[in-house]
């Protein structure tokens, strides 16, 4: 996948989160986060993907329609049958649908026009409740996914599949999520496999056809000059932190950075996906 070496292979098979990554080229570029907000107000929970939040709405209501509709005849003794038929006529606009509904309006009348005592008022009943009660079990199925199917081919839901699709397309988030994935690839080398991280450079950019980490700058070890070319750093505070990495033996996170290097916070936490802290004498695991 990024390399040869067998020793790559147990750290090839996760997954990126894309949707952090997509919120920020969406407030980084104001063209496409027109299509990202039309997404975004399709639901409210942050770790979720509104659209397929929308999706499990439009599921969930569907499934309502279909018990109620398998329900309704025996709830109310049969005597909405017709009308549960009816409903399911037009919304499948099946003619069958609308025989059955014609049909189950004679045992309603006749539950109406006859005495209890009389046989065939028994019969309106059975027809009426017991099987139209089973007939709508029967349907009911076919009806939520109609139900389903029609939510589904909204508008409003196609534009904001079709804005996904165009943002998730984009060649600007397809790098940014392919360098975090490698960012994340990286780390996970440095901390399971100290040795092979010193053979890839990893965090240490100039050292000619090296493994790509996705930017990784290994602050313990890269040279001052390069630290000052980090967005927000300038020499002085280059300088500084060369400083402190000797006289500490190595710095180990940004908020050694911000206390023994005096980096403003915000440039710490602008970078602190892109910087690495190795300890300057790894220990490999197991020993």
């Amino acid at each position: 996948m990024f390399t040869g070496d067998d020793r790559l292979r147990p750290f090839c098979g996760a997954a990126f989160d894309a949707e952090e990554v997509a919120l920020r080229v969406g407030h980084r570029h104001p063209a496409r986060a027109v299509g990202l907000a039309m997404i975004l107000i399709l639901g409210r929970a942050q770790r979720l993907q509104p659209l397929d939040l929308l999706r499990r709405r439009i599921v969930k209501a569907s499934t309502i329609v279909g018990i109620a509709f398998a329900l309704l005849p025996w709830i109310t003794l049969g005597f909405l049958t017709p009308v549960v038929f009816a409903f399911a006529a037009v919304l499948r606009r099946s003619w069958l649908l609308g025989l059955a509904a014609t049909a189950y309006i004679i045992p309603v009348v006749g539950m109406f026009a006859l005495a209890e005592t009389d046989p065939r008022y028994g019969w309106c009943i059975t027809i009426a409740l017991v099987v139209g009660g089973l007939h709508a079990a029967l349907v009911a199925p076919s009806v939520a996914r109609t139900v389903r199917s029609d939510q589904r081919s909204d508008p409003l839901i196609a534009l904001a599949q079709a804005a996904r699709d165009d943002i998730a397309a984009d060649p600007v988030l397809t790098a940014m999520v392919e360098r975090r994935e490698r960012r994340r690839l990286a780390r996970e080398i440095v901390e399971r496999d100290p040795a092979l991280a010193d053979d890839l450079f990893i965090g240490q950019p100039g050292h000619g056809d090296r493994f790509d980490d996705g930017g990784l700058i290994d602050v313990n070890r890269v040279d001052v000059f390069l630290l000052a070319t980090l967005p927000g750093f300038d020499p002085d505070m280059a300088a500084r932190v060369g400083v402190a990495r000797e006289r500490f033996d190595g710095l180990r996170s940004t908020a050694d950075l911000v206390v023994h290097a005096d980096v403003p916070p915000e440039v710490a936490d602008q970078l602190a996906d892109q910087l690495l802290f190795r300890p300057l004498h790894d220990v490999p695991p197991g020993t």
